[in-house]
């Protein structure tokens, strides 16, 4: 998972240098990417409520 990690912000960083315009607008590699990130980081919002939300019913 760490190799992938490693590979997905060397492919980032990248794009990035590529794709920087002038006008400042984002391409389209960076708006998947920006999705993909905030997707991922519900995911772990969520398993991290879930298991809070586990540890609290076990206590009452």
């Amino acid at each position: 998972m760490s190799e992938l990690a490693v590979y997905a912000l060397t492919w980032v960083k990248a794009r990035a240098a590529e794709s920087r315009r002038d006008d400042g607008a984002l391409s389209v590699e960076q708006v998947v990417l920006t999705v993909c990130v905030l997707a991922a980081a519900l995911l772990v919002a969520a398993a991290i409520t879930a298991a809070v939300q586990g540890r609290i019913g076990n206590i009452t």
